[in-house]
């Protein structure tokens, strides 16, 4: 099915074999997240909001078309924050959807692949299991410019490591990125979509109590 409303579609979404797969779907452009209203962070929103309420549906797949997964935040879509009570309020928003993310009942696999960064990279944190292709590369560049956003990873992989990523903005591999615990497995990127796929269908089939 077609996302909800009269935005411009930044996701696509269909659900299918008892799952609802959500797709970062801008490839040009390496599918950057956008915050605005009704960009992609309320479109993803809304398909988790229809999937939670489908009684058909027992998991989420999360992934993006294209190179990569995704690259970030969309610089160019999303309103420039000018003062410190905007940069509040637009990691106060930020928070909100991300702790939506994390409450959602349905599990949520995200397979990621090429480029993971910033924005992608705490957006595949909050799912459930992070299956990774070996040629992903995983990082938080947006310390290069002077942004926050790594807060996120800490109870993942510690304040150091969370330091480093933001500190540094190098960007590390998915073998690493599942040794310091970003990443649940890493596949052979050509078995990247079988595998999460596989996973998300042996999931769906468990019983929601679980």
């Amino acid at each position: 099915m077609g996302t909800p409303g009269q935005e411009a579609r930044e996701i696509a979404y269909r659900k299918h074999d008892g799952i609802a797969q959500i797709t970062l779907d801008r490839p040009a452009s390496l599918n950057p997240i956008s915050a605005r209203p009704g960009g992609t962070r309320d479109q993803i929103r809304r398909a988790l909001d229809d999937a939670e309420a489908d009684p058909s549906i027992g998991a989420v797949l999360l992934n993006g078309a294209g190179r990569s997964f995704s690259a970030g935040g969309d610089l160019a879509g999303n309103a420039p924050r000018e003062s410190a009570a905007e940069e509040f309020r637009f990691q106060e928003r930020a928070d909100r959807f991300h702790d939506r993310i994390r409450r959602s009942p349905l599990p949520i696999v995200a397979a990621v692949h090429g480029h993971c960064l910033g924005a992608g990279l705490v957006l595949a944190a909050c799912c459930d299991l992070v299956i990774a292709g070996t040629g992903a590369r995983i990082g938080m560049p947006e310390g290069r410019l002077g942004l926050a956003g790594a807060s996120a990873l800490v109870p993942l992989v510690g304040r150091q490591w969370a330091k480093f990523l933001i500190l540094t903005g190098e960007l590390i591999d998915a073998a690493l990125a599942c040794r310091i615990g970003l990443v649940t497995a890493v596949v052979p990127d050509e078995e990247l979509a079988g595998r999460s796929l596989d996973l998300a269908r042996r999931l769906a089939r468990m019983p929601r109590e679980a």
